[in-house]
């Protein structure tokens, strides 16, 4: 994506940046277009660090852009494999982790990605499973160190009509599932349209239950580009991921953004 910092001062920068047309700025349509022309540009620099416990000692995993994409590229020919079609909705109850990457861009990719809270009561994710019609369900396996979320979806995974597969990260049924699937190109067939539903982040829910605000792939394209435009970030620098990634601004502008201009995104528990 050809990003160009967005220099504006007065209102007459506002009106000059308005009389260009979005459609000259760039051309990625979806945003896995976006993720494949920065893995073209960026390939082998750093797109994704993650730190689990952020110790001045510790080594971080470090994907490169071409390594994000290829990982990411697996996980929507898994999804797709698995049933996932255009307007099927895979959920995710996940911490900050790589994977958690994995099925956003992935999902987005095969159908839609549908965030879930995981300090939500069980009631409450099963309200947003219900309500997004989840086919698929991301989750940690039961017994994961850190967060037991399994305690949370055992009860409630048979009342959602729709939900036909759980997938579990930490153990090895989730990667084992990627590492099966090319990573070359996907293995499926779709036409991604602009105006096509990507996303669905539900609301903090502070007066009563959460609702949820769908994104189309042109929201999400934008965004990237505006932040990075705006941010003016450079290739190669560094954004630390503050936020959790059921959380709208995580994965679009410490993230998407972030990968728009070439920057590595920093990501701790």
């Amino acid at each position: 994506m050809k990003i160009e910092r967005l220099d504006i001062r007065t209102a007459a920068d506002v009106s000059a940046q308005n009389s260009i047309a979005l459609a000259s700025r760039y051309t990625e349509r979806s945003t896995y277009e976006l993720l494949q022309a920065s893995a073209a540009a960026f390939a082998d620099q750093p797109a994704l660090t993650f730190l689990m416990r952020g110790t001045p000692d510790e080594e971080p995993i470090v994907y490169s852009y071409r390594a994000l994409l290829a990982r990411i590229t697996q996980a929507a020919n898994a999804f797709s494999r698995l049933g996932l079609g255009p307007s099927d909705v895979v959920a995710y109850l996940l911490p900050n982790l790589p994977q958690t990457h994995f099925v956003i861009w992935g999902g987005e990719t095969a159908g839609r990605v549908a965030a879930i809270n995981p300090l939500l009561e069980p009631a409450q994710i099963l309200q947003i499973l219900r309500a997004v019609r989840a086919r698929l369900l991301v989750t940690l396996a039961p017994g994961a160190p850190g967060l037991d979320l399994w305690i949370k979806c055992a009860p409630i995974v048979n009342e959602v009509e729709t939900l036909e597969h759980v997938l579990c990260v930490a153990v090895h049924d989730f990667d084992a599932l990627l590492d099966h699937e090319p990573d070359s190109r996907l293995a499926f067939s779709r036409q991604i349209d602009p105006s096509d539903i990507a996303s669905l982040f539900h609301t903090g829910g502070t007066t009563g239950m959460p609702k949820v605000a769908p994104h189309t792939r042109a929201n999400e394209v934008f965004l990237a580009w505006s932040v990075a435009a705006t941010l003016g970030t450079e290739p190669g620098q560094g954004m630390l991921c503050g936020l959790p990634l059921f959380h709208v601004n995580a994965p679009l502008a410490t993230g998407l953004a972030v990968w728009a201009a070439g920057g590595n995104v920093v990501l701790a528990t």
